[in-house]
């Protein structure tokens, strides 16, 4: 069964998952001008100074930089790069570089959206995919479809890949292995 799902899944997003985020990546830095690069002192700059006098917003600049990184980068990502390695070989560092540059222009399109499109309410600020899918692109449909797969995925993907990802490394490095209460397979 999970050969069958394995198999589904790479002929269904491999390919087409790729192309689309690479595409994206390439589209948004050129049409940006290289934002990631021509602006790469300042965002350095900007994160890097000190609270202004006035001590408006409840962060510094440099807190809110590591609260946006601690945001994006996760279990995940960490167990996604090494699993990368393994299957792929060095050659798959490479092409992470390569996202990683064109992504940063995806990111930095992410935020002039959410910006441009956020809505406040006292000291409530309301922003992300799903208002500037529904007033930017005028698609309440779609918005309502993305808040509804960011929540399932938020609910099964999180709990679920970093407890096997810690659960994983104590059993390789101390053999603490996972519990199989309730399970009927054999651990």
């Amino acid at each position: 069964m999970s050969h069958l799902i394995e198999s589904l899944a790479d002929h269904l997003f491999m390919p087409w998952v790729v192309l689309v985020l690479l595409g994206a990546g390439a589209w948004l830095t050129v049409r940006t001008g290289f934002v990631q690069v021509r602006r790469f002192g300042e965002a350095w700059r900007v994160a890097l100074r000190r609270r202004s006098a006035d001590g408006a917003g409840a962060l510094t600049p440099f807190q809110a930089f590591m609260t946006s990184l601690g945001a994006s980068i996760g279990t995940g990502n960490i167990a996604g790069v090494a699993t990368a390695i393994v299957s792929g070989g060095p050659g798959a560092l490479f092409w992470i570089w390569v996202y990683g540059f064109v992504a940063t222009a995806i990111k930095f399109a992410e935020a002039v959206l959410g910006m441009t499109y956020r809505e406040s309410h006292g000291d409530t600020v309301l922003s992300g995919p799903m208002y500037y899918l529904r007033d930017g692109f005028r698609s309440p449909a779609l918005a309502w479809i993305f808040a509804l797969v960011a929540a399932v995925a938020a609910l099964t993907t999180t709990p679920f890949s970093q407890p096997n990802s810690m659960a994983l490394v104590l059993d390789a490095v101390f053999g603490i292995r996972p519990s199989c209460r309730g399970s009927r397979s054999r651990c």
